[in-house]
């Protein structure tokens, strides 16, 4: 067995802000320290080693906690809350796991089950922020409200960090009125306080209030000014609102107030200005962009599109440094609502010989083009494409229902094709891959169309 590292490397091992070492590795450390006497020392940061782990698969909560997590519990059970409350915020700030939350984040709810039934340990003010904030990734309502009325009983809800981290787990679970009640009430509102409350009327669709609180916000504290994050919000809300005086006056708010005017905010800018019917003022905001990321790019794209300038839509998009396939959506959207389906089809022929993977979106404006142009033999490919991609295709997607005259043409000309639908009865919406979709999906399939779009060739 090779000699323990020192302690400065045995920190920087098991240290929460990088990936923990593979399971094999943790297990040797943890021999050594027990050998060396230096358990007790080092064991809040092994515990948390051990919950991030991602060397097991059986990550769901619901399930026999994975070896790695069993490994964290059996330290965990003679610790204080502050080693829970560690791991627990290791765990709600990591970004390993899939798109439905179903990673290692979701190891925070057992590791809070294990806290409540500590004899050595309880909850404290600084367990709450990072579990409700998990709570609210993870959707897990059931156990958002559970933690709410532990916050309750144990006299928690005067802590800002806490009420933040509530309001947060409110405004995104709704209704908007639970997440406002909490905010009025609360003694103490520092600027994450009001960004939450703005950002939460905007992601539920209601920017007067947005707005209203906003106001209220520059009207009443003087000690809380506006951030970058508050400025978004706000613009975005306007921009659901479409009204172009109220996004001025924002601008010039920027201006004045000495918002930093990052790149994220001046993206949010020209994506207000395009929805309030200025694209002159988006151009504007855009040439200001030194280091324009692929959403200002992209931003600017939709803008011309809407306004079916595809010329300059296709000019901003050759001038691109580099794309992935959200500018490639926005600019064939834009050619499919222009009713320029020709050119959509020859756009993502380009696409596949720059290798980019469509995805949804994608074979939404494929599926239209074709439906429009009559492009019977492409639209069964790309029908054939899907049926038998990993592409996910939700009941009642524009998938199921965009393609309708298209459809009727297959049915017409060869009914001896069978339909397969493209969601199953109980939605269930994984299909099967095969080599020869793999290969049509990233680009190693030559799509000839003609002038006509009528026409398809594999090689």
């Amino acid at each position: 067995m090779p000699p323990p590292p020192p302690s400065s490397r045995l920190l920087a091992l098991l240290s929460a802000r990088r990936p923990p070492p593979p399971l094999r590795r943790l297990l040797q450390i943890h021999a050594h320290l027990l050998a060396a006497g230096l358990l007790r020392d080092f064991s809040s940061l092994l515990a948390a080693a051990y919950a991030l782990s991602t060397t097991a698969t059986a990550t769901d909560a619901r399930t026999s906690p994975p070896s790695p997590l069993r490994h964290a519990l059996a330290l965990l059970s003679s610790l204080p809350a502050s080693a829970y409350n560690a791991a627990i915020r290791a765990l709600s700030l990591s970004d390993d796991g899939d798109r439905h939350g179903h990673g290692v984040v979701r190891r925070c709810l057992p590791l809070y089950r294990a806290l409540l039934r500590s004899g050595t340990a309880r909850p404290d003010h600084l367990t709450f922020p990072f579990l409700l904030k998990a709570c609210a990734r993870l959707r897990e309502w059931g156990y958002g409200d559970a933690a709410l009325a532990h916050v309750l009983r144990l006299g928690l809800d005067s802590d800002v960090f806490v009420v933040n981290a509530a309001t947060h787990l409110l405004s995104i679970r709704g209704p908007m009125e639970d997440a406002r009640r909490l905010f009025d009430r609360s003694p103490v509102r520092d600027l994450v306080s009001w960004n939450t409350l703005i950002g939460g009327y905007v992601r539920r669709g209601n920017p007067a209030e947005a707005l209203e609180l906003f106001w209220r916000m520059v009207a009443e504290d003087a000690v809380v000014r506006p951030d970058e994050v508050t400025m978004i919000a706000a613009v975005s809300g306007c921009g659901q609102m479409r009204d172009l005086e109220l996004g001025r006056r924002l601008h010039g708010f920027v201006d004045s107030d000495g918002v930093s005017c990052t790149v994220r905010l001046m993206n949010a800018l020209m994506d207000m200005y395009i929805k309030c019917g200025s694209l002159e003022m988006a151009k504007s905001v855009f040439e200001r962009i030194e280091h324009r990321t692929v959403v200002s790019w992209t931003t600017m794209i939709v803008g011309f599109a809407k306004f079916g300038l595809m010329d300059d839509a296709r000019k901003v998009f050759d001038e691109m440094p580099e794309r992935d396939v959200f500018p490639w959506n926005a600019l064939m959207t834009g050619y499919v609502q222009c009713k320029q389906c020709k050119e959509a089809l020859s756009l993502f022929h380009e696409m596949q010989e720059a290798s980019v993977v469509p995805d949804e979106i994608t074979m939404v404006n494929l599926l239209t083009a074709c439906s429009q142009l009559g492009a019977l033999e492409m639209g069964m490919w790309v029908h054939r494409a899907l049926d038998l991609s990993l592409m996910r295709v939700a009941s009642g997607s524009p998938l199921t229902i965009i393609d309708a005259p298209l459809q009727h043409k297959r049915d017409c000309f060869e009914p001896a094709l069978k339909n397969t639908a493209l969601t199953q009865p109980n939605n269930a919406t994984t299909y099967q891959s095969t080599p020869l979709v793999k290969h049509l999906l990233h680009g190693k399939a030559k799509m000839t169309a003609t002038c006509s779009g009528k026409q398809l060739t594999r090689s």
